[in-house]
Formats: structure tokens, sequence, C-alpha cells
């Protein structure tokens, strides 16, 4: 009875613990959901929404460029960074030009591990700072607001597949109503 006895709990308490280990493994969670800092390089293309009697005059061309990012991860659903975007052709005077933006944006993961099992994250942004343009009275920088969201592919726990959209709205003088929409595809790199 006695061997019966340690025979049952030993196989009981394997079980357990075969059982209990996805759990713990689970409990650590996929290296994504953890807080880190991260860069991100991207393509930028820009379509200028610049206002009719705006500081350029009416309009503006397109212009390809880049952005970058650098952040704070803090928790699985909310990030700070620091984002930079340069379009060297966002050419408002006929002469030559080009326009930038940095803002510190906050983003937001409202759907962290629902999709793909967390490998795909959709994200919202907003962020404050300042944006310039070359028109024809020469550099003008103001106060900056933009708005947008985007998708995160994780191709490795560390290796991101980014892909967003976002608006700038320039302000106040001198660069009111020198706005633009930004289209981006790029990849981010996670430091753990």
């Amino acid at each position: 009875m006695r061997d019966r006895f340690s025979i049952g709990s030993l196989t009981c308490a394997a079980i357990l613990v075969l059982v209990a280990m996805p759990v713990v493994a689970d409990d650590e969670g996929p290296m994504w959901m953890e807080a880190s800092t991260y860069l991100q390089g991207a393509g930028v293309y820009a379509f200028e929404e610049f206002e009719e009697g705006s500081s350029t005059g009416n309009s503006a061309d397109n212009s390809l460029g880049f952005d970058i990012r650098a952040g704070i991860r803090a928790n699985s659903w909310f990030a700070v960074e620091v984002h930079f975007d340069f379009m060297p052709d966002m050419n408002a005077t006929g002469r030559g030009g080009s326009a930038w933006a940095t803002t510190v944006n906050a983003r937001v993961y409202p759907l962290t591990d629902m999709i793909a099992g967390g490998l795909v994250q959709p994200y919202a942004l907003g962020g404050l700072g300042a944006s310039s343009f070359r028109t024809s009275r020469g550099r003008e920088i103001g106060f900056a607001t933009r708005w947008g969201g985007g998708v995160d592919y994780y191709l490795t726990d560390e290796v991101v597949l980014t892909v967003g959209a976002s608006y700038v709205w320039s302000l106040g003088t001198p660069v009111k109503d020198m706005n633009y929409v930004s289209l981006s595809w790029g990849a981010m790199y996670r430091f753990y």
C-alpha cells in the first residue's frame, strides 16, 4: 500500500510539474511584452496639404524623404518617442526647398496581443513639436502636431517591420496651414 501511495504521489507530482511548465513559460510572455528602447528608420512619401494663402503661396511639391524615431516602449501597450521627418524636395517656392518636422509622440497599442499572437500590432499616435519649411521669405519654423497610426509586424523579438501614416498640422505664425500627410515604411530594432 505504501508503494502504491509513493508511486501515485510521484505520478501526481510529475503530472503537476509537466502541466505547470507551459504556464510558467506563458507567465514570462514574449520579449516584445517587456519594456525596451528602440530605434526606427523609414522611408517617407509626403503629400503637401498647404492651404491657399499659406506662407508658401498656393501649393508645394510632394516629396520622398526619411524619418528616424527613437523611443521607449514602457509596457506592452504604450510607448513615447521622438520622431523626425525630413523631406528634401518639398519645394514650396519653385526655387528648391525642404521641410522637416520633429515631434514627441505618445504611441498606444490597443490590440497588442490580439492579432496573430501579438506578431501584428496596430498603433495610434499623437504628438507635439515643431515644423520647418523653406519659403520665399526663407526658413519658416513653427509649432506642429502629429496624428496618425500604423502597424508593427514582428519578424523576431527585436526586428520589426513597420508601416504608418500621419498628418502633420502646422499651427501659428509663420508656418500656419503648411500641413502634410506622410506615409512611412521601414524597420525598427528593439533593445532589451
